[in-house]
C-alpha cells in the first residue's frame, strides 16, 4: 500500500524512523488510512511545518483500524493530535459468583 506524504523533506530523524520500521516490520499509517489520504502535516510552528507524529502499525493491523485522522492544531501544542479507532471484539468471562 503506497503512502501519501505532504512533507517532502526527510531529515536524519525521519531516516531513523524509516530504518526502524524496516527492521521491525512496522508501517506508517499516516497517509494510508481513511481521512488522511494526503498524508497531512502534523507539526506547525513559526519555523515551519512537518510530519513528526505517526501511527505505527504491523502490516496485519491495518485491517483493525476503522478510523484515522490528523486533528487540527490546537492552542496548546504545535503538534496535531492523531485520532484513530480500533475495531475488535471484547471477550468477557463471567465467573460463577457474578464477578
Amino acid at each position: 500500500m503506497t503512502r501519501a506524504n505532504s512533507d517532502h523533506v526527510t531529515d536524519s530523524h525521519g531516516r531513523r524512523i524509516l530504518d526502524s520500521c524496516k527492521v521491525t516490520d512496522l508501517r506508517i499509517g499516516n497517509g494510508r488510512l481513511h481521512n488522511d489520504i494526503h498524508g497531512e502535516l502534523t507539526f506547525h510552528s513559526h519555523n515551519g511545518t512537518s510530519t513528526l507524529d505517526y501511527l505505527l502499525l504491523n502490516s496485519n493491523d491495518f485491517q483493525h483500524i476503522s478510523h484515522f485522522q490528523i486533528d487540527n492544531v490546537s492552542e496548546f501544542s504545535d503538534h496535531c493530535g492523531l485520532s484513530f479507532s480500533i475495531r475488535g471484539r471484547a471477550n468477557m468471562k463471567i465467573q460463577p459468583n457474578g464477578t
